[in-house]
């Protein structure tokens, strides 16, 4: 391992089950995150940081005033320019020694072979559709998916698709009902289900994600934390 290198990761090569060799397990991972809205600002900064080799990165839509609270990869003069532009330059500044492949599309069933040939998927995306699109595709494949959501001040993270054969539908066979409100997030709260995906995708990668099989239920309006075996 070069010198350079071995400066830049020196606090994260002592941490268990990283080492030399996990940097360069990372540094030879491919992952897709679908979606660069809230959870896909809070999830690729620390992917690219710690040196996930490549990442393909998905999302059709563009920055919105809206968007700024919570999707911190982009700023006012951005309003109305390709998320998955931006964010591709943000983060190739953030590491430029990371290959950040950006795709504008929405994913479909056309288009959804984008994502194979990936070790793991990250899904953060906010649509239910797209949710069970990428589920229903990740059961034919074999594609292991870390799934994240937030509603108001709760979030909640799984790990699909991997060892425990666990899924999405099988889990939540009907979309969650939308109550009045909906749509309302904290932004505090999408860094913490973020930064929750992008530690299980790292697991994940390194061969030791806490979460396959398992939902975690978080509540930041009352710092709470559940586990549940699925």
């Amino acid at each position: 391992m070069e010198s350079v290198f071995r400066e830049r990761y020196a606090r994260s090569l002592p941490l268990d089950g990283m080492g030399e060799g996990g940097v360069e397990r990372l540094r030879g991972a491919c992952v897709a995150v679908v979606g660069a809205g809230g959870l896909g600002s809070a999830v690729l900064p620390l992917l690219v940081s710690q040196f996930v080799g490549r990442i393909v990165l998905i999302d059709n839509d563009t920055v919105s005033l809206s968007n700024l609270p919570r999707q911190t990869l982009y700023g006012t003069p951005d309003v109305g320019s390709d998320k998955v532009d931006l964010a591709a330059q943000r983060l190739m500044h953030l590491n430029a020694d990371v290959r950040v492949e950006p795709l504008k599309m929405r994913l479909s069933a056309d288009n959804i072979h984008a994502i194979d040939e990936v070790d793991l998927l990250l899904d953060c995306t906010d649509n239910f559709d797209t949710q069970y699109l990428i589920d229903d595709y990740a059961t034919e494949q074999s594609i292991p998916v870390v799934w994240g959501a937030v509603d108001w001040y709760a979030g909640q993270v799984a790990v699909f698709h991997g060892v425990r054969g666990t899924t999405l539908r099988g889990v939540f066979p009907e979309p969650k009902v939308r109550v009045d409100g909906a749509g309302a997030v904290y932004p505090p709260a999408v860094q913490w289900v973020g930064s929750v995906m992008a530690s299980e995708a790292i697991g994940w990668l390194l061969g030791n994600a806490k979460l396959d099989g398992r939902l975690l239920q978080m509540d930041m309006k009352g710092y709470s934390v559940e586990m549940f075996e699925l």
